[in-house]
């Protein structure tokens, strides 16, 4: 099972960094990706993201429901997981969510 974790983003430059690190940590299990949909930030938030090996998806909706599509339509996982931007993930939940997923749990939010 892959996982897409979605992070819709705005000028957030000051905290993707440690976002896309706790993701990094916490899949390590896993295979997957992890997508920032960049919503015209006019900060560092897409370069950081980028050295961080984030797929960036550049959009200007300035609304966070399109911006999490934007970022969904380019996932490629079977499971996508929408995080916000300054959320510190922890390997539990991430493994939890999966146990959840194979057990047959269905979630949304």
């Amino acid at each position: 099972m892959k996982l897409s974790f979605i992070i819709p983003a705005w000028n957030e430059e000051a905290l993707i960094s440690a976002t896309i690190a706790s993701l990094h940590s916490s899949a390590s299990a896993f295979e997957y990706e992890i997508i920032v949909a960049n919503d015209a930030s006019d900060d560092r938030t897409a370069e950081i993201a980028d050295a961080q090996g984030a797929i960036v998806v550049h959009c200007d909706n300035r609304q966070i429901g399109p911006t999490r599509n934007d970022g969904a339509n380019v996932a490629s996982g079977d499971v996508f997981i929408f995080v916000d931007a300054d959320t510190i993930v922890q390997k539990e939940v991430v493994h939890e969510t999966v146990k959840a997923i194979e057990s047959g749990a269905v979630a949304g939010g």
